[in-house]
């Protein structure tokens, strides 16, 4: 599938792509920045150190997206919440190849499926194993070609630089990361039966919307990367559907608050 077969296949039906874009986005195309910050449920308060956050989208016209524009001295970014599951955040990625977006930097939580990866890790996949239904509509020009276990993968050079700048972030920090593989699901509640058979896939982690969000930006041309923070450990009977300690959640905390907007502002200032 070919980005333009997409935009092709709406304006055949009535639509152009600056009311694409407004309609679904909430906003002018021209007010995205060229580094993007996309995330399925975290606001940019959750990572308190990125900046200072104007919010200029509550809720998008048809897809209810929140959008802000970012600060932090001379960076400037965009970042969005899509809502969670792969077909909402395909379709704000898929708009962002109308805009003069850049580069895409998915942030999110991620659940481990290995003994070692703790809560509050960060994760850096290599690859996303795709476990969704949306991936199939961009994957080949049939959507009825099944594309489950299809192995999705970042930007090489992207992925490159956030390993270097996390890896001097988290050493400064005392944080562990890991190179993961997650499985993206459709599903958190009926994922448990199913760890035996995603772990045998090769997957250490587990998502919603990684595959997905590689294969869209691989489409469009637009490099990304993505910087995950571990929530749950199925394997340490650590579910989401668990409480975990306070300990626990103050390490996560100060991950996602002050470790991961340093990595970002490294990644993107060089640039």
């Amino acid at each position: 599938m070919e980005y333009s077969d997409l935009i092709a296949g709406m304006q055949r039906f009535g639509a152009n792509s600056k009311d694409i874009f407004y309609n679904c986005m909430g906003v002018d195309v021209k007010v995205i920045r060229e580094t993007v910050i996309i995330s399925p449920g975290w606001t940019p308060q959750k990572l308190s150190g990125l900046g200072i956050f104007e919010l200029i989208v509550d809720s998008s016209p048809l897809f209810g997206y929140k959008v802000w524009d970012v600060r932090y001295d001379d960076l400037n970014m965009t970042f969005i919440k899509t809502g969670f599951g792969a077909p909402a955040l395909m379709d704000a990625m898929l708009l962002l190849g109308l805009s003069k977006c850049k580069r895409v930097i998915f942030v999110s939580s991620v659940g481990a499926l290995k003994m070692d990866i703790g809560i509050g890790d960060l994760v850096i996949p290599k690859c996303s194993i795709s476990g969704d239904g949306a991936s199939r509509y961009i994957s080949s020009n049939s959507f009825t070609n099944d594309v489950f276990g299809q192995k999705n993968t970042p930007d090489k050079s992207l992925f490159e630089k956030l390993k270097k700048e996390t890896e001097i972030v988290c050493a400064d920090q005392e944080v562990c990361w890991h190179i993961g593989t997650p499985f993206c699901t459709d599903t958190i509640f009926a994922q448990y039966p199913y760890i035996k058979d995603i772990v045998s896939m090769g997957c250490d982690t587990i998502d919603m919307e990684s595959a997905a969000a590689f294969k869209t930006a691989e489409i469009m041309g637009i490099p990304m990367a993505a910087l995950l923070n571990v929530s749950d450990n199925s394997m340490q009977d650590q579910s989401l559907m668990s409480a975990t300690t306070n300990e626990i959640q103050e390490y996560r905390q100060f991950v996602r608050c002050e470790v991961i907007p340093k990595i970002i502002h490294r990644l993107i200032i060089d640039d």
